[in-house]
């Protein structure tokens, strides 16, 4: 048998004891010939096939451990750490390299030799040693040169340029990846020379040279594709998704990390995938996801640190200081900051050094230390400038700039703003552009040139909003606009300043709610039955995920599982489990949405002026759109004859701030005491703080509600929290006075009257759904009858479903809610608002903890209202994601449950339960805004629903049931009494969206 037939039979034996007999003694050369003959299979199968390549290497070392000669050993040892490499285990191939290395070098062959030590450079690159690495490759060099061109000599010199630009030493890296490419050419190796130009791609990538970056990326994939190098395709993909980012092309950059983490979980490298995962993260900060940026740094810093990666692991760290720095704990942010500090100048990164730098002058600018910041920043931009790094001196110059905008030195500033804008423009970076307009146009405003600074203002806005135009993802769609809300309130007061309340209007309404506008604009009018094929296994996935989220939220809740009972008191593993799938959750949703057009925001909505609001607006009505600006509270009223005024609130936003926790605290209370003590003192206190913010928030705008008899209030910021229905003038309670609803915008406004005017449900058609927990809830299954009677008994001919207890499954839910045009859900229901993270202790497997306990319980979004839920049946649960697929078309929904109408303001938009039901297509919304009393919530509701199936329309009959409640009569002890008097009963429900809705014809 030859060498050659021995490796074929080797590699065809199914097992190890099938191999075992192909062993038998023969002389030494032979079996160096087969193991030689196995390490290049394994080197051909290691770039498309690791776990083929892995295999090989096993098969080598068994046939040396046999054959017991030291030069099939040295070979075996060379073939398996040519894998490890791959694998990030770097310790271990460092050890077979300098295992082999000993042996050639005592058998005098320099050649071989050399080449393990060259492999060594690579391993030294991979741990952070650059000056190690680079002294081992200039140590063998000279063999190389000395015996001729070879691949050898293009994989040092390949191997000395990356080092070299490991160090910024990027001149020098490209001489030496010229030379090994002109090597390449000549021998004929276009693998190779495509894996070079990867890495001469990353160079000019650190210079800023995006474009030839790309064009060189593109021919290596090309190359890599057609060998069905999958590995080296999957890096060329990480590659691109990092300068598409660097560009501010978002969804490019979703794009080919996605590709990338395919192919390297493909080949099962999780430390690869881990690689990908820390150039994504940059996205998470700039979508402004930073509890996602710190879970996921945190994770990511463990697994580099116990693999050695001293650059990964830096980078993870600052990743960290970056999340604690947003997330108000500059103290820990300033320590992190120091150790990616030190480690960078370690490894001998200045580059990096000085990035980490400038993120310390951009934290002491946060805090206003400018003596500081103002230095620093300077100092950087001067650093990029010289090592013709433009796009990071731009962001330098950009910092600097604000601080001399800052300290007054305002001429200044407009020159590095203009520097950055010529810079910016010339590569087509958004992110840069609308930065340096927005300077532009503080500077001009500050120099008394409005009309400049107007246009600047404008511009910035423009940027920004085509950006965001491109994410289809809607939590990176509103966690982008988080940060850059500023340069909307600063048009705003421009526009305001120069007489121009139509422009400053629209700009408000461009600032509200925009990614909920959008995904209503798009699915107006969509086909519920439409099916792409590419986005089927993710939805199944989905399905999968959902049933897993629900066994282990029911191990919290004590579901009706009994195998689930019992395991509460593992509360701090189940919340774990449940950070890990929601995460999981998370990865699939947004891969959806990129895929499927049922999911996806899509296109770009105006926002309309106060002319285009006014139009949709019916006699009596009256828009009273707030605006926070900055510690004031400007107030745009529109009629139906147009813009009636505006007014900017004379009071300070913390006396609000503190009235309405206040106001809250009250409500709270209520069902603590006796009827006594909430008539004789809790009554007398609401009204007092309801007092105080009728006083602060609408008694100015009485001029222009002459003739009004609805109020259409959009709030803003903390003033969704107000209840402006139950606000009291002295006399009477708002709700005595006018119909009050509310909407997140005009602009959301207008789109729910479009749902309820194409309204395709069947008028006439209720579905009620209501779910006790096994009778925990009593006051469901009441409310349920009572709700049923009300619409039956009072609209002959309706068809009203009923849905209850083990009925309320969500199956039956999605199964029903499309054919009716009133949805009443009547159960459990859980906000998940944000938690802060300040000081919240160690994260345990990406899972912050305090005290042994997951802190904050927050979701993969790191904005975890995208997980509210309703408790359905069979341990279901009705979560925001699954409310948008909905068909909802036009309905009116009521959510019965406590505080159904809370929400998390974030990137201008409301998350929320309501805004499922929204995006779903309902008309309008019922929900409360504090936990509700049982009976007083069923008397509420059996009114409405009477109203409504008498014929009334929504905003009416909500109105008149509240007003009935609070007149409500009892006897008690033969005198009468008014038990639901106070606000807290009757004032927490309330009305969002289209509030002509009605249950029967006429619809609208």
């Amino acid at each position: 048998m030859t060498p050659s037939a021995l490796v074929q039979a080797l590699l065809a034996a199914p097992e190890t004891s099938a191999r075992q007999a192909f062993l038998v003694p023969r002389d030494q050369e032979f079996y160096i010939a087969v193991v030689n003959l196995l390490k290049d299979a394994a080197d051909r199968e290691r770039l498309h096939d690791l776990r083929a390549a892995l295999r090989i290497t096993e098969i080598a070392g068994a046939v040396a451990e046999f054959a017991d000669v030291p030069h099939c050993k040295a070979v075996a040892a060379w073939a398996r750490g040519n894998v490890l490499i791959h694998q990030g285990d770097y310790e271990e191939c460092l050890r077979l390299y300098q295992q082999a290395s000993g042996f050639f070098t005592a058998a005098g062959a320099e050649v071989a030799a050399a080449c393990l030590t060259s492999n060594q450079a690579w391993v030294l690159k991979n741990m952070g040693r650059y000056a190690q690495g680079i002294q081992t490759v200039q140590s063998v060099l000279p063999i190389f040169r000395e015996h001729g061109e070879s691949r050898f000599l293009a994989s040092t010199l390949n191997a000395l340029g990356t080092l070299y630009k490991l160090q910024g030493r990027y001149a020098e890296a490209l001489l030496a990846y010229a030379e090994s490419e002109e090597l390449y050419a000549t021998l004929g190796d276009p693998v190779q020379q495509a894996r070079l130009n990867v890495n001469q791609a990353n160079a000019l990538r650190n210079l800023d040279r995006f474009a030839e970056a790309v064009a060189l990326l593109q021919q290596a994939r090309v190359v890599l594709t057609a060998h069905e190098r999958a590995l080296e395709v999957a890096r060329v993909a990480l590659n691109l998704g990092i300068i598409y980012r660097r560009l501010g092309r978002y969804d490019a950059a979703l794009a080919a990390f996605d590709q990338a983490e395919q192919g390297f979980a493909a080949q099962d490298i999780a430390l690869e995938v881990a690689v990908v995962e820390l150039h994504r993260a940059d996205l998470y900060a700039d979508f402004n996801l930073y509890a996602e940026l710190l879970r996921t740094s945190t994770r990511d810093w463990q697994l580099f640190t116990e693999r050695q990666m001293q650059w990964h692991a830096a980078r993870a760290t600052l990743h960290q200081a970056l999340a604690w720095q947003r997330l108000d704990d500059t103290a820990q942010a300033a320590e992190l900051l120091d150790v990616a500090q030190a480690a960078f100048a370690h490894i001998g990164d200045p580059v990096w050094m000085h990035l980490v730098s400038l993120e310390r002058a951009a934290l002491w600018a946060e805090r206003g230390d400018w003596t500081r910041a103002l230095p620093a920043a300077i100092a950087a931009a001067a650093f990029f400038h010289n090592t013709e790094m433009p796009v990071r001196a731009a962001r330098a110059r950009l910092l600097a700039a604000q601080g001399c905008l800052a300290v007054g030195r305002i001429d200044e500033a407009v020159r590095r703003y203009q520097e950055v804008e010529e810079r910016a423009r010339a590569l087509n970076i958004a992110a840069l552009r609308y930065r340096a307009h927005h300077g532009l146009g503080l500077a001009a405003e500050r120099q008394g040139r409005l009309p400049d600074a107007h246009a600047h203002l404008s511009q910035a806005v423009e940027l920004v909003e085509n950006t965001r135009q491109g994410l289809r993802v809607e939590d990176f769609r509103i966690g982008f606009l988080e940060d850059k809300l500023q340069v909307y309130c600063d048009n705003v007061l421009l526009c305001l300043r120069m007489g121009r309340v139509d422009e400053a209007f629209a700009y408000v309404e461009r600032a509200k709610s925009r990614a909920l506008v959008d995904l209503l604009g798009a699915n107006l009018g969509r086909d519920f039955d439409d099916h792409d094929p590419a986005a089927a296994d993710l939805a199944t996935r989905l399905d999968v995920l959902r049933e897993q989220l629900n066994w282990h939220y029911s191990k919290l809740r004590g579901a009706d599982d009994p195998a689930a009972r019992g395991l509460a008191s593992q509360e701090a593993t189940t919340w774990q489990q449940i950070a890990t799938l929601e995460q999981e959750t998370t990865r699939t949703w947004r891969k959806l949405q990129q895929l499927h057009p049922l999911y996806a925001t899509r296109g770009r909505l105006i926002a309309p002026p106060p002319a285009a609001a006014q139009a949709g607006l019916r006699s009596g009505e009256v828009l009273v759109q707030y605006y926070v600006a900055g510690e004031c509270i400007h107030v745009f009223v529109v009629g139906a004859e147009g813009l009636r005024g505006h007014l900017p609130l004379a009071l300070a936003l913390d006396q609000v701030r503190d009235t309405v926790g206040a106001l809250d605290a009250t409500f709270r209370s209520v069902a603590l005491f006796d009827p006594d003590y909430v008539a004789n003192t809790l009554a007398a206190l609401s009204r007092q703080q309801l007092g105080w913010l009728y006083d602060d928030l609408l008694r100015p705008l009485a001029p222009f509600l002459q003739g009004a008899e609805r109020l259409l209030i959009a709030p803003d910021d903390l003033l969704f929290e107000v209840p402006f229905h139950a606000l009291h003038d002295g006399r009477r309670y708002l709700l005595e006075c006018y119909e009050v609803v509310y909407t997140p915008s005009a602009s959301v406004l207008r789109l729910c009257r479009e749902n309820c005017r194409q309204r395709n449900s069947h008028p006439g058609h209720a579905l009620i759904v209501g779910y006790s927990h096994a009778g925990t809830l009593p006051h469901v299954r009441q409310e349920v009858a009572s709700v049923a009677r009300a619409l039956s008994c009072n609209s002959p001919g309706s068809q009203v479903q009923v849905l209850l207890d083990d009925a309320a499954t969500l199956a039956h839910l999605c199964a029903h809610a499309g054919q009716s045009s009133l949805l009443h859900l009547a159960t459990h229901a859980v906000f998940r608002g944000n938690v802060p993270f300040r000081n919240s202790g160690a994260f345990r497997n990406g899972v912050p903890f305090r005290n042994g306990v997951p802190f904050g319980n927050s979701g993969a979004f790191g904005n975890s209202a995208f997980f509210a839920a309703l408790q359905l049946a069979g341990g279901d649960w009705l979560r925001v994601l699954d409310i948008y697929t909905l068909p909802l078309q036009g309905a009116l929904v009521t959510l019965s449950g406590c505080e159904t109408g809370r929400h998390h303001l974030r990137g201008g938009d409301l998350l929320g339960l309501s805004r499922g039901f929204f995006a779903a297509g309902a008309a309008a919304l019922v929900v409360s805004l504090w936990p509700v009393d049982d009976a007083a919530a069923a008397i509420l509701m059996e009114r409405l629903y009477t109203y409504l199936a008498a014929g009334q329309s929504a905003a009416p009959a909500l109105r008149q049931a509240q007003q009935e409640l609070r007149t409500f009569e009892q006897v008690q002890a033969g005198h009468p009494v008014h038990p639901y008097a106070h606000p807290f009963y009757w004032a927490p429900f309330c009305l969002l969206g289209a509030p002509e809705v009605r249950w029967k014809l006429p619809i609208c």
